[in-house]
């Protein structure tokens, strides 16, 4: 567990901290005010919506992240060796999820709404990920991909006409990233035992994985300041 949490702080806060230093200067330089970046610091801006977007709207994202690799390696030792464990978790999740989702009002950032957007909220996406790890080595299941691709698709096409509000309307406030996470994980599931462990993909997906997490983390800052750069 020590290695595990030395990985994931080094990996995660460094240039995290780095990104909320950027993000409260461009916001001092435009308003004169740092913002709620104490909070920021320590993962603790997802209380409100005003709070969590105050300083870069992506930066929600990496508490429920957060929180769920502090209570991994309990889940881990709790569902091992046992498959009825784990579906009892899943479920379980996705219940807590859907209720959640009703009780949510996205008007007014009620609790069930603030708490939607933490782990008890999220769990169930992160699990769907479990869930694919765990088929490794399973009989191959192409048209799972198919599956998740049409899916995809189709909530993008929906999306797209109703928004959230539509959504909203129909299965509750915040399950749009429900679906595209089962969309994800599906076409991963399906896609999973193609030969792709070497050569040129390989390559440019560890590059990719790499890169993401800076990208995540700085991508708003440069579209802040490119319009400042690109006038000079």
């Amino acid at each position: 567990w020590r290695a595990y949490a030395l990985r994931r702080a080094f990996r995660i806060v460094p240039a995290y901290w780095l990104a909320v230093a950027v993000y409260a200067f461009i916001l001092f330089a435009q308003t004169g005010s740092a913002g709620p970046w104490v909070q920021h610091l320590f993962f603790l801006h997802l209380s409100s919506p005003q709070t969590a977007f105050a300083l870069n709207p992506a930066f929600w994202s990496l508490v429920p992240e957060v929180e769920f690799y502090l209570l991994l390696p309990f889940l881990a030792q709790w569902v091992r060796g046992s498959n009825q464990r784990f579906i009892a978790l899943l479920f379980g999740a996705l219940l807590l999820r859907l209720m959640l989702g009703s009780l949510a009002d996205r008007a007014s950032a009620n609790i069930a709404f603030v708490v939607l957007h933490h782990l008890p909220g999220m769990l169930i996406e992160f699990l769907l990920g479990a869930a694919v790890w765990r088929l490794q080595g399973q009989a191959r299941k192409t048209w799972l991909f198919a599956l998740g691709l049409l899916l995809w698709i189709a909530l993008a096409l929906a999306f797209g006409r109703f928004g959230d509000a539509g959504f909203d309307a129909v299965l509750g406030t915040g399950q749009v990233s429900l679906i595209a996470a089962l969309a994800a994980s599906l076409m991963l599931a399906g896609s999973i035992h193609l030969p792709l462990h070497h050569g040129p993909v390989r390559a440019i997906a560890l590059l990719a994985g790499s890169l993401s997490y800076g990208v995540y983390l700085f991508h708003n800052a440069a579209l802040s300041l490119m319009p400042s750069v690109w006038a000079a």
